[in-house]
């Protein structure tokens, strides 16, 4: 699941930037944009050879992918339940 969420950060990251849509995006990496849209939603399971690809057409170093500390910005919502298990009740119950 890990996998599937940096890949996806990693090509929203690349859209952003580049101001890509998902077929741009598709047709820059070589791939179905089904697929495209399947690994943003991190719905997809990419082989080990389209993980390469991906990395290779975006121009980032695939060793990122494996790396413990996530170099990409992380830009989602925090979690409502972490976030309320760290607060201080109110109320006893």
């Amino acid at each position: 699941m890990i996998l599937q969420k940096r890949i996806a950060k990693r090509m929203r990251s690349a859209m952003t930037q580049e101001q890509m849509t998902v077929l741009e995006m598709a047709e820059k990496l070589g791939i179905a944009k089904s697929s495209v849209q399947l690994y943003l939603q991190e719905a997809g399971n990419p082989r080990a050879n389209t993980i390469e690809l991906i990395y290779d057409n975006l121009g980032y170093p695939l060793e990122e992918l494996l790396n413990k500390q996530d170099p990409i910005p992380d830009n989602d919502p925090p979690d409502f339940l972490s976030l309320a298990g760290s607060l201080k009740t109110i109320h006893p119950l």
